[in-house]
């Protein structure tokens, strides 16, 4: 490890990092609460978890567009799971196949603020009418 890496490190408050994640991930869990077309995959954090991000499923429109719809307005999210390997056969793991074509995982990183994530629900909100 570099020792500019190791010092960013050594001097990164993780509680507050961690801290900002989840109040983050709960309050844009709230504020999608009133967007049609979406469920929340995991509606409740246990204690103990720190979110990367906010995996939604969309409903009522193609995830793919709507991915790229967010990307086109500034929203850099992430579309993880979109293809699968080979060896995961639509046959056997369908429940696979149905998360996989719908899942989108938005950003609630410690950089984002609540102005952040209104603006973000907003973009979603006139994206999927």
């Amino acid at each position: 490890i570099s020792f500019e890496s190791l010092e960013i490190s050594a001097t990164t408050n993780l509680k507050a990092i961690s801290d900002a994640r989840i109040k983050n991930y709960r309050t844009l869990m709230n504020l999608l609460s009133s967007i049609d077309g979406i469920e929340v995959m995991y509606p409740n954090l246990s204690d103990g978890i720190v979110p990367l991000n906010l995996p939604i499923f969309i409903e009522s429109n193609n995830r793919y567009q709507v991915y790229l719809d967010l990307i086109r307005e500034g929203v850099q999210t992430s579309a993880l799971y979109y293809q699968l390997v080979n060896a995961i056969k639509k046959e056997e793991f369908s429940t696979s196949h149905e998360i996989s074509a719908k899942i989108l995982n938005l950003p609630i990183h410690q950089d984002l603020n609540e102005n952040d994530l209104y603006i973000l629900v907003d973009k979603l909100r006139k994206i999927l009418t």
